[in-house]
């Protein structure tokens, strides 16, 4: 069931809300004078919401992963392309 929900389930709703939904957001209302602040923006914001499951260390690491995401996000306009790559690094990282 781990694998249900950590290769699948939260990548979809991660994504759906970090990407489709606060990335979306600050790209389209122009809240930052260039798309990498908030990229950064959204990307710390999501490691700070990994520290309610896992250690800081773990939360730092997601860091990275989230920007790469960001810039595919904002290259593609896909929160879905997002949530598959999102799902092959959990799946490479867990598994």
């Amino acid at each position: 069931m781990n694998v249900v929900f950590n290769c699948i389930l939260y990548p979809l709703l991660e994504e759906f809300f970090f990407r489709g939904g606060v990335l979306f957001y600050l790209d389209q209302h122009d809240v930052f004078s260039r798309k990498i602040y908030s990229n950064v923006v959204v990307s710390a914001f999501f490691s700070i919401c990994h520290l309610w499951y896992w250690d800081a260390s773990h939360a730092a690491l997601v860091f990275f992963p989230s920007l790469i995401l960001g810039w595919i996000f904002q290259r593609s306009q896909s929160w879905l392309l997002c949530a598959v790559t999102h799902m092959f690094f959990n799946s490479i990282y867990m598994y």
